[in-house]
């Protein structure tokens, strides 16, 4: 056994987590301006931990070059840890009581964690690294922009957000899967992209065209049933709420996070 390179690899886990708790304080401060009218404790969640599952799934799908057979050995766990989570959510909105909410979350993120660490090498960690940074990047971003750019808040991680639905939610099967993925693809680059220009409003309109052409490309290719509950889940989640984004939002504390 190679001792450096588990340690490595565990290492690049532990970087992954910080920047996790990085990003989190990030969105959670823009997020509590916009619950500051409303209080209580949803404005003071943290979105990337509600939503490790989703980005970590859609990094190694789309942001780390991993095989098939190394999806197909994560995917139970990820199965696994979003039944349990939906239940703990659906619990916590009768009880009201979200620190504990929250403390299984994390126990949840640990398993994924775990898996991860299990099964990508240094490299493949990298890339969750790096996607992990471009998202934070992005955020950033449309926070700081002008018009419009609230509202790109509520689709900065729809990437994330619908295809966790598909793939867990709604159990898109193979061929489905495989007839999608490629949109989701290329609209992952060019938000990578994006950001890496910089630029507000581009990013607010390639998170906008992103939600438009993934919400046409899955309608054309679910079933009807499918897309009521995709539709329900993810497409109008943020107008159910009343909410524009961020934490409490799509995606955000408060309710499922694309599904």
């Amino acid at each position: 056994m190679n001792y450096r390179s588990s340690w490595a690899r565990i290492l690049s886990i532990v970087i992954l987590a910080l920047a996790i708790l990085i990003a989190g304080s990030i969105i959670t401060e823009t997020a509590e301006a916009q619950q500051a009218r409303r209080g209580g404790q949803r404005g003071r969640m943290d979105m990337t931990r509600m939503m490790y599952l989703e980005f970590t799934w859609a990094a190694v799908n789309f942001g780390c070059d991993v095989s098939a057979e190394k999806l197909a050995k994560l995917k139970p766990t990820y199965q696994g840890v979003y039944d349990k989570r939906q239940k703990v959510r659906a619990e916590a909105m009768q009880s009201r009581n979200f620190r504990a909410m929250m403390t299984s979350l994390d126990e949840h993120n640990k398993e994924i964690g775990a898996a991860l660490t299990k099964e990508l090498t240094e490299e493949e960690i990298a890339g969750l690294v790096t996607w992990q940074k471009s998202l934070t990047a992005l955020t950033q971003l449309l926070a700081g922009g002008q018009q419009g750019n609230r509202r790109g808040m509520g689709n900065a991680m729809y990437i994330e957000r619908s295809w966790a639905m598909l793939s867990f939610g709604m159990k898109a099967t193979d061929e489905q899967i495989a007839k999608l993925a490629p949109s989701y693809k290329e609209h992952s680059q060019l938000r990578a992209d994006a950001v890496e220009g910089g630029n507000a409003d581009l990013c607010n309109a390639v998170v906008d065209d992103a939600k438009a052409d993934i919400d046409a490309t899955v309608k054309n290719e679910v079933t009807e049933e499918q897309w009521k509950l995709y539709e329900e889940r993810v497409v109008n989640f943020g107008q159910r709420r009343g909410n524009r984004g961020g934490p409490g939002g799509p995606g955000g504390p408060g309710g499922p996070a694309g599904g």
